[in-house]
């Protein structure tokens, strides 16, 4: 407000409360106090709010308050003596505690406690409240926000509570999605004790960008290091909220900070990540969103960035200029593999379609961490497997009525599913001794995944194993050791002269949770000697905590995986005239060949690892060309190995 020389009052209507200083005592008279200051004593910056006054000095410096304090009465700024503290490592500013060494910022710990029991409150079951009071809780906890802005998506439900309150002098009890906000609220408040301030303020450039496509999926690229993820089939069912576009271009934002992880990025940073998409680069900016799916990925990052204490912004590039659309489509020839890096996929987003096996019959469940932790003991196979039949139930249930029903189930329900779903379908051919010569010949000099994947099928049809048992999750990167078939896993042992190994198996389909299975091979002295493939795969691991059945691409360790391995597999039989054969011959073709060469059934249910008869099943019976040709093969192969 100023006078003009008529007299006549001006108002600036348009300048928001501490935009300009004022003429009073705490304006323009105390920006020249605090320019004094600066330029008597020692003092790295002095932060001025009202009648709120920060003086910040390095550890070396002597000034005083009580220098500043009597210089300031000098000046006629009276002080009152007892509302100043000394120079101290933390401080109290604008209703939060800084700390100069540490470069934090946290609440005082009144104030964290008034919150907390305020948020508890809220908790209280049948609990009602009034619109004052709802308001004032979502007023403090957005003060709150200067200090955590992500947590900002976790207010939404309390404003479209407020919203949609529409008789204000009626109580109302808490809705389901501000109770389950405010319980990760009331759970970072108890667990939460400081974040870093931001060093500069101003967003740095990391070349940081990521797309998605719903043809293949994620790419992300930070400077020249990158990585790709591929899309799983189904990936846009499962439980609501629904998955869409716009949330997998949030999943591309998660999985590029699980990237900076891997890449050690600094804490107390402000990063700039480029996007095409529209709903992503507004949802950066008002870190949350209407769209439920994009919300609930907004959560989880926004808990990330508070781990990692830093913070991001959004810049804007076209789909024509985005250098992650290639990988997001599948295609990485622009892209060195040396700067690949290997992202572990979160547990939520690699086992959501699990959700049909979480299931308490018809009731959906929330897995728990004791969940989970059983879970990972199988392979991922073994759980697909699991779930699908149990989706297979599902759809035999709605078909018989039985729309609602709970666990456990009655052995009636058993029955009538397996009536029901039990079609006749074909048995798997055995491979036989002349199948693995003919992949002998075609892949022992052929490329590093062929000599791979035949060293693979010569332990699996000796080892009587599946091939999802000695493949891997992961083409690339780390592996889980729970559930792989490492190099260092193969034992070699000489018993009564003859070169035996034992490979131990994890996360096999027969198996309890974290239990270990073994295989038990034997030399045998023709080319297709499991012995021989498996000293090839430890030559090729040279010496590294590695994939057993793996090769080298350009410095690179790939794993075999089952889809990959089956599709090699059911080429190479097509294009051979060998049908009818799948991944499962070559336990079924062990099982057969050695029951014909006359092991005793104890025997084979001890390689197999069987405890009932339901080996049989595995069970080809050799025709007595099948009996004749084998032979005759065998005895040609032990001649040359002679020779």
């Amino acid at each position: 407000m100023v006078q003009d020389f008529n007299g006549g009052i001006l108002i600036d209507t348009r300048i928001a409360f501490g935009g300009v200083a004022g003429c009073g005592s705490f304006g323009q008279p105390a920006d020249a106090w605090k320019d004094l200051m600066k330029k008597e004593f020692d003092l790295v910056n002095i932060f001025r709010w009202v009648d709120d006054n920060l003086f910040v000095k390095t550890l070396h410096s002597k000034v005083e308050m009580d220098h500043i304090v009597a210089r300031s009465e000098q000046l006629g700024v009276k002080t009152n003596v007892t509302k100043y503290s000394p120079f101290k490592e933390e401080q109290k500013y604008i209703g939060f505690v800084r700390n100069a060494t540490k470069k934090t910022v946290r609440l005082p710990d009144d104030k964290k406690y008034q919150r907390v029991q305020q948020v508890k409150a809220f908790l209280i079951p049948g609990t009602e409240f009034t619109f004052a009071q709802v308001e004032q809780l979502a007023g403090r906890l957005n003060h709150v926000l200067y200090i955590l802005p992500q947590l900002r998506c976790y207010l939404n439900s309390l404003y479209r509570w407020m919203n949609g309150w529409i008789h204000r002098r009626t109580d109302r009890t808490l809705p389901k999605d501000a109770r389950i906000d405010l319980k990760y609220w009331l759970s970072m408040l108890l667990h939460y004790k400081e974040t870093r301030m931001i060093q500069n303020p101003d967003p740095i450039e990391i070349g940081w960008v990521g797309d998605a496509s719903t043809n293949f999926g994620i790419g992300v690229l930070i400077g020249k290091r990158w990585a790709q993820f591929q899309l799983a089939q189904g990936w846009d069912q499962g439980p609501e909220p629904k998955q869409d576009i716009a949330w997998l271009e949030t999943v591309a934002i998660r999985l590029g900070l699980l990237l900076l992880k891997e890449l050690g990025i600094r804490p107390g940073k402000t990063l700039i990540v480029w996007t095409d998409n529209t709903t992503t680069e507004t949802v950066i900016q008002k870190r949350k969103s209407k769209h439920p799916a994009v919300n609930e990925e907004w959560k989880i990052i926004q808990k990330t960035l508070v781990d990692m204490e830093i913070n991001i912004v959004s810049r804007r590039v076209t789909s024509k200029e985005n250098a992650a659309d290639a990988l997001s489509r599948g295609d990485r020839s622009k892209h060195d593999k040396m700067f690949q890096v290997a992202v572990v996929v979160p547990w939520d987003l690699e086992y959501r379609l699990l959700t049909t096996l979480a299931k308490k019959g018809t009731e959906p469940r929330e897995l728990s961490t004791q969940d989970k932790h059983f879970l990972l003991g199988y392979r991922w196979n073994t759980l697909a497997c699991y779930n699908s039949a149990v989706k297979k139930y599902l759809k035999f249930a709605e078909s018989t009525n039985r729309n609602l029903f709970h666990l456990p189930l009655t052995a009636k329900d058993i029955y009538d599913f397996c009536y029901w779903a039990g079609l006749f379908e074909a048995k798997e051919k055995a491979v036989m001794i002349r199948h693995l010569v003919l992949l002998m010949k075609a892949w022992m000099k052929g490329t590093e995944f062929q000599k791979a994947l035949l060293d693979l099928v010569i332990v699996a049809f000796w080892g009587l194993a599946r091939l999802g048992e000695l493949t891997y999750n992961d083409k690339t990167g780390p592996l889980r050791e729970s559930a792989s078939v490492m190099a260092k896993d193969v034992s070699f042992q000489t018993v009564n002269l003859k070169r035996r190994a034992t490979v131990i198996v994890r996360g096999a389909k027969t198996a309890g949770p974290g239990e270990e299975q073994e295989l038990h091979l034997a030399a045998r002295k023709m080319m297709i000697c499991p012995i021989l493939a498996l000293e090839r795969r430890i030559k090729n691991a040279a010496g590294l905590d590695t994939s057993l059945f793996g090769y080298w691409e350009a410095g690179t360790r790939m794993h075999l995986t089952k889809p990959a391995a089956c599709r090699a597999l059911s080429q190479f039989w097509n294009e051979n005239g060998c049908s009818g054969i799948s991944g499962h011959s070559f336990r079924v073709g062990g099982t057969s060949f050695l029951l014909a060469a006359g092991i005793p059934e104890d025997g084979i249910r001890w390689l197999g690892r069987w405890t009932s008869d339901c080996y049989k099943l595995y069970i080809r019976d050799y025709s007595d060309a099948e009996t004749t040709d084998t032979n005759n093969i065998l005895l040609e192969l032990q001649e040359c190995w002679g020779n």
